[in-house]
């Protein structure tokens, strides 16, 4: 609790003042205060069982001349400490350049005015209330409270999954970039993955191309074959199936799944790629039925299929459509069809392209 004291001085108004101002007591508080009669410097006696609070009646007589007098009473200057004891967002500071010290805002460091002819009650109380001044506090104490307080094992461990996670995320788009550019997985051993590893922060522990082999190009493949799920959930596809010998001359049937969204007029997606034994009508059915069920679709969702004019591809298709009970648009491949039944000369081609222009 801040206490003012008051200073009661007493001014001899006589022409030639005599100096005989002299200062007393009221009789019932003698017992509690003492007073200089010559200066009026109360002073505070220790006391048994004196009161908390006591109005003290000070008496100042002139002794010689007209006795005319004034009295003159004001308040203690507060210091520096006072300020600070009575607003605890202020406090005290040390100006380098001057070595004196002043009073200032401890969340905006903002000089506050002491000097009384300045009004340094109002100024004070307008800067702390201040929006500028609130706005730093708040942010001063949220980032005392998440610097000081305790994190439990669930805090800590929810920060390292998320860093965990966040790591992952880049660790796959990396994987997809590689895949999609035609890029060995290798590649994460040479100048490229240290690139990444020293610029991209996730990407510190990224491992070795091996590792992003095995484990997260699979993972980065799972889960885009989980978005194509999803996007083709409510729709119709197309079917675009090929026979063709892999690298090693072994017979590869690659299926492709053709389908229309609203924002998107076309997809066309690699879905299935299946190494068979013999080409024939039953390993392509069985081949595309399983590229169908990988993303959650039957024959009867199917609306077309594109193959090439092999005589099995045809009786693929009809063969599905008797055993399903269905009508699928069967789109030949024109490449092929010139070079079988329906084969034109190149001359006589050439003669009816000119006609019909």
């Amino acid at each position: 609790m801040l206490i003012f004291v008051p200073q009661v001085k007493a001014i001899d108004l006589d022409e030639g003042p005599n100096g005989q101002v002299l200062y007393s007591l009221h009789e019932g508080d003698s017992h509690l205060f003492d007073v200089d009669e010559h200066s009026g410097e109360i002073r505070l006696l220790r006391s048994p069982g004196r009161p908390d609070e006591h109005a003290l009646l000070l008496v100042a007589r002139d002794h010689g001349g007209t006795g005319n007098f004034s009295v003159e009473m004001g308040r203690k200057r507060k210091t520096l400490d006072d300020w600070c004891k009575e607003h605890e967002d202020l406090q005290i500071a040390t100006k380098d350049s001057e070595g004196t010290r002043t009073l200032v805002c401890k969340y905006c460091n903002t000089e506050m005015v002491t000097d009384p002819a300045k009004k340094p009650y109002d100024r004070i109380r307008e800067h702390l209330m201040s929006s500028r001044h609130k706005k730093f506090k708040t942010a001063s104490k949220e980032a005392e409270t998440a610097g000081t307080s305790q994190q439990t094992l669930f805090d800590m461990s929810c920060r390292q999954r998320a860093k965990e996670t966040e790591a992952d995320g880049v660790i796959h788009d990396f994987v997809r970039a590689l895949a999609y550019s035609g890029i060995s997985m290798h590649q994460a051993d040479g100048p490229l993955g240290d690139f990444a590893r020293k610029y991209c922060k996730a990407a510190k522990t990224m491992p070795r191309g091996q590792r992003l082999r095995l484990k997260y190009l699979k993972e980065a493949f799972d889960k885009d074959m989980e978005k194509i799920r999803d996007d083709m959930r409510d729709v119709k596809v197309s079917v675009i199936v090929d026979e063709s010998p892999d690298i090693t001359g072994v017979p590869t049937i690659n299926t492709l799944l053709c389908y229309s969204q609203k924002n998107v007029k076309k997809h066309v997606v690699l879905v299935d790629v299946d190494r068979v034994n013999a080409s024939n009508s039953y390993t392509v059915a069985s081949a595309v039925s399983k590229a169908l069920l990988t993303v959650g679709k039957t024959w009867k969702d199917v609306v077309a299929v594109a193959t090439d004019s092999a005589e099995y591809m045809r009786k693929m298709v009809r063969e599905i459509c008797q055993a399903e009970g269905i009508q699928i648009l069967h789109v030949k491949d024109i490449a092929h069809l010139i070079h079988r039944d329906n084969f034109v000369p190149s001359d006589k081609l050439h003669w009816e392209c000119r006609k019909k222009r």
